[in-house]
């Protein structure tokens, strides 16, 4: 039986390669994580449905199933899947050509990738950015954030996408580069995308090969090589331009038919945008299709042909319309999603203050105010590991009041609660003066953590806190080295035989 995490990482194969077969493996694995309701299931499926939503176009239900996911994620703080959901939405929003709702996103996005130490999320978020950066022209910014991506990336060689990850972010650094008008160092980077080639995996190969394409054109128009560039236009045009995963790389064909036009290619850039023009299923975007309008409008105008510049015009209107409208839907859900994320954040700040008094009362002795026997328990194995981290001293001291049963007896309870009460209050104003934690440890008991204190420091200290008590108290500490094979419960129960026996000399 093929287990849960196989079908989803399926899944997102089938969904990221637009196979709609995804649609019916989406419901086989909601009916699995749907199945009792758990807010990391439920989020991660959500998270799916977003996904899908995105790639197949289904935008009326993508906005209600990415706050639905984080809405969930948040409550279990599901970190990466939370980051993963606040990079979709940026992508989205960098689609539509919304560029600060993006910008801001995708560093929200980054946030928690770095938070959860997802550090292939970190890189892919990172990535978009510098994406983002190329689409405002910061393309020198864009190709500093692009080197950096690669170098954190060859740290994971294992990650299974490590091949198609490298070769695109190597090939937009060429690109960048180019864009930057550095090229020598856009054609170093070639160079070096041709090698990788040769060794990535033939599905990869064919996933990049626009790309490669675009890059080795660019080079060509950037050198100047006439005939090799309208050699590989061609192929361009014809071949590669038409693969339905180049629906990925629009504003990377953009930016390139800006600069065909720019170098005197004007007929190039018309043909490559009249064959992307033929293939709807990579050419969807409201806001893709103005740009690319924007491009054969001055041609058109250049080339004095009015008819066919009017029915651009009122193909740009409508467009221009259609996005305006998402627009305005992306802004107000950018808000939806973010006033749902403070409110969640306000609502988790609350519980945690909750569950902070909660865990305070719980660990509070009723009658002193003092830390109790669980708070010690507990304060001891963290500072211990702490001091065995660092193999240093690990000091304990505990404080028991004298003949404290004889008085009991004598003057009642009532008296036995002040007495008790009167140390709490001299040891916890010791405490504070020195950053010495103290407990109520038991009966008329209290244990003092000294942490990495040398022994005559603590003897200094021992006198004292004889001198400061209200009544007469006995006090013994043990210090040991926090390392390999010594335990807290030494320094607890070797202070409580120390205490013993000074009380026992002084009779």
């Amino acid at each position: 039986m093929v287990c849960i995490e196989e079908k989803i990482k399926k899944l997102e194969r089938m969904i990221f390669s637009k196979d709609e077969r995804a649609l019916l493996l989406l419901k086989e694995v909601g009916r699995e994580l749907l199945a009792e309701p758990d807010y990391a299931k439920n989020g991660r499926f959500l998270y799916l449905q977003a996904l899908a939503s995105y790639h197949f176009g289904f935008m009326e239900k993508f906005y209600g199933q990415v706050q639905s996911a984080v809405s969930h994620l948040i409550r279990c703080e599901e970190h990466g899947l939370l980051s993963r959901c606040y990079n979709l939405f940026a992508v989205n929003a960098q689609r539509y050509g919304i560029l600060d709702v993006a910008y801001n996103y995708y560093l929200l996005a980054a946030s928690f990738a770095e938070e959860e130490k997802d550090a292939i999320e970190q890189v892919i978020v990172h990535a978009n950015l510098g994406d983002l950066l190329a689409e405002m022209g910061e393309f020198k910014k864009a190709a500093a954030c692009m080197r950096r991506c690669i170098l954190m990336l060859k740290k994971h060689r294992d990650h299974p996408s490590y091949h198609e990850y490298l070769m695109i972010w190597t090939l937009n650094l060429g690109l960048y580069n180019l864009s930057a008008g550095e090229i020598k160092k856009s054609e170093q980077v070639m160079k070096r995308a041709e090698k990788l080639m040769e060794t990535v995996p033939k599905k990869v190969r064919e996933g990049t090969g626009a790309w490669m394409q675009m890059l080795r054109i660019q080079c060509a128009l950037a050198t100047g090589d006439g005939k090799r560039k309208r050699a590989l236009l061609n192929e361009a045009v014809e071949t590669v331009f038409l693969q339905p995963q180049f629906s990925d790389l629009m504003n990377d064909v953009y930016r390139f038919c800006t600069e065909l036009i720019a170098c005197g290619e004007e007929e190039g850039a018309m043909r490559l945008i009249q064959s992307l023009e033929q293939n709807q299923q990579i050419y969807t975007s409201a806001y893709i299709r103005v740009r690319f309008l924007q491009l054969k409008i001055g041609y058109y105008k250049s080339r004095r042909q009015y008819r066919k510049l009017k029915e651009c015009y009122e193909t740009r209107r409508v467009q221009t319309k259609l996005i305006e409208t998402e627009r305005r839907r992306l802004y107000a859900e950018s808000v939806k999603l973010m006033d749902a994320v403070v409110g969640l954040a306000r609502e988790q700040e609350l519980v945690r203050q909750e569950n902070k008094k909660l865990q305070a009362q719980a660990e509070a002795d009723a009658l002193t105010g003092l830390p109790n026997r669980f708070a010690l328990n507990r304060t001891l194995e963290e500072s211990f590991r702490k001091a065995k981290e660092k193999k240093g001293l690990f000091g304990v001291g505990i404080v028991d009041i004298d003949s404290f049963k004889e008085y009991n007896d004598r003057f009642g309870h009532l008296a036995g609660d002040e007495c008790l009460v009167a140390v709490a209050d001299a040891l916890r104003s010791f405490g504070e003066q020195y950053g010495i934690p103290c407990f109520r440890y038991g009966g008329d008991e209290f244990v003092l953590l000294y942490g990495d204190m040398e022994r005559e420091a603590i003897l200094r200290l021992e006198q004292e806190i004889k001198e400061n008590m209200p009544v007469s108290v006995s006090h013994g500490f043990e210090v040991v080295r926090a390392e390999s094979g010594v335990k807290v419960w030494d320094a607890l129960s070797g202070a409580d035989a120390s205490m013993y026996r000074n009380k026992k000399k002084r009779g």
